[in-house]
């Protein structure tokens, strides 16, 4: 196979491995519509009220996203407008991921990044992806922020194409987690640029308006108010939790998360780094360093096999399962730090530190394995590293944190999957490069027969 793809022109295979992914993911969409609940509620907004009538109550009693929310009454109506844009946004974030990261010119990249669409938790892509609500709050605004992210990587773009990411910047910081995601990047490469002279003014009214954007959902009175409804009839227990309680809480699901059973985008991340690792230096401790992320994705295992008349074992296995995402609100009390008998539960802290330390090994690694490549160096790597967990744990702010599921983790396997490509191309032999990637085939099947959908 290696030798086949290799008579192909670079350029030329990633370009046809691209176009082959927007047909599969075109496909996909065909197999989606409308779903009960929000969908529906959506679809039936405009049967009494007009659009900005619509949009303007929801803003006073529940929802900041007015642009969001508007776009999905005006694109819910018709399911086949929907499958077509849907494919046009999926393919605009995969397309600019790729440009961010050279894939055009690395077949194997360009395959892996694609295959990442299906090495995504199904229980995390089918939320953000094939849902209709879902995709206009969550693929959306993160294909858009990879737009106003462009004049950050190019500040020599013309002023026309500049002020054409205003609007996109708009739309993603209508997104909270999306708004701080994209700040915080713009902000560190705003000062990059200005520290080389190149800071435009132009990059000020761009992060400006993302600023107003994001602050016009925070500072929403339906944002308030839903604070209060949750509080009041879903999570009241919520409002016993001090700062340090609930910044646990985020970050207890973020790490947890990094490593759950079915986090196949973080394995082959650990797995890569491994592979870089191991086959750059000899150093004792780098090696060891390297190693633990990925002995730690075999914690449950070993939880399970000394499980049975142990009871620690077994409930560390239980505390491990929980992040995953699919227990929802239901079970959370099971696990919840807010829970007398969970605050005191050695086995809750012993994961959280395991996975704790796991993650900061993941980003050392990612520190050392960038560092030779100029477009990455250093600081690169982690930070992105850093803001996807980040971008869970903040979740840990909101009373929703256990009642939105397994979504809240799209922003953090998405910045995951950003790495693993990048640091795929750091293994410096292609053959190994092509076994990471016939590793992770058989697993994107598995996410893309699950992606599918019954018209």
């Amino acid at each position: 196979m290696a030798k086949f793809a290799s008579m192909i022109p670079a350029e030329r295979a990633g370009r046809m491995v691209f176009v082959l992914f927007v047909l599969v993911v075109l496909t996909i969409a065909w197999t989606h519509g409308l779903r009960g609940g929000d969908d529906m509620m959506y679809r039936d907004a405009l049967r009494d009220k007009r659009l900005f009538e619509y949009v303007a109550h929801r803003y006073q009693i529940w929802s900041g996203r007015f642009l969001i929310d508007s776009t999905t009454v005006a694109m819910v109506q018709s399911v086949m407008l929907w499958r077509v844009v849907t494919t046009a946004m999926t393919a605009l974030l995969f397309g600019m991921l790729a440009y961010y990261l050279g894939a055009v010119r690395r077949p194997l990249q360009m395959a892996m990044l694609c295959a990442g669409l299906f090495l995504i938790d199904a229980e995390v892509a089918r939320p953000a992806f094939w849902w209709m609500t879902g995709s206009f709050n969550y693929a959306w605004p993160l294909a858009l922020a990879t737009v106003a992210l462009l004049p950050f990587s190019r500040p020599d773009l013309p002023r026309r194409v500049f002020l054409l990411t205003v609007p996109a910047a708009v739309y993603a910081c209508n997104h909270e987690q999306v708004g701080l995601l994209l700040l915080g990047l713009e902000t560190v490469l705003a000062v990059w640029w200005w520290r080389q002279g190149r800071l435009r003014g132009l990059h000020l009214v761009q992060m400006a308006v993302g600023v107003v954007s994001l602050l016009t959902v925070l500072l929403a009175p339906g944002t308030s108010s839903r604070f209060g409804v949750h509080t009041t009839y879903w999570f009241p227990q919520y409002l016993q939790l001090d700062l340090v309680e609930r910044v646990f809480s985020g970050f207890q699901l973020a790490f947890g998360h990094v490593f759950a059973a079915g986090n196949a985008v973080t394995f082959l991340l650990a797995l890569a780094l491994l592979g870089v690792v191991w086959l750059r230096t000899r150093d004792l401790v780098d090696r060891a360093l390297a190693v633990a992320p990925v002995l730690l994705f075999s914690l449950p295992m070993v939880a399970q096999l000394v499980g049975p008349g142990r009871t620690e074992a077994t409930r560390l296995l239980e505390i491990a399962n929980f992040p995953a995402g699919r227990t929802g609100r239901d079970r959370f009390e099971e696990f919840w730090i807010g829970v007398a008998g969970n605050a005191v539960e050695p086995m809750l802290y012993l994961h959280f530190l395991f996975c704790c330390v796991g993650t900061l090994c993941i980003g050392m690694g990612l520190y050392r394995a960038m560092a030779h490549d100029a477009r990455w160096g250093r600081g690169l790597a982690p930070l992105l590293w850093a803001a996807g967990i980040c971008s869970t744990a903040m979740v840990g702010m909101s009373p929703s944190l256990y009642a939105s599921g397994a979504r809240i983790f799209f922003f953090q396997d998405m910045l995951s999957l950003v790495l693993l490509c990048a640091v795929m191309v750091q293994l410096p032999n292609r053959s190994v490069r092509w076994l990471l990637l016939l590793a992770a085939l058989p697993l994107a099947g598995v996410g893309l027969r699950a992606a599918i959908g019954t018209p």
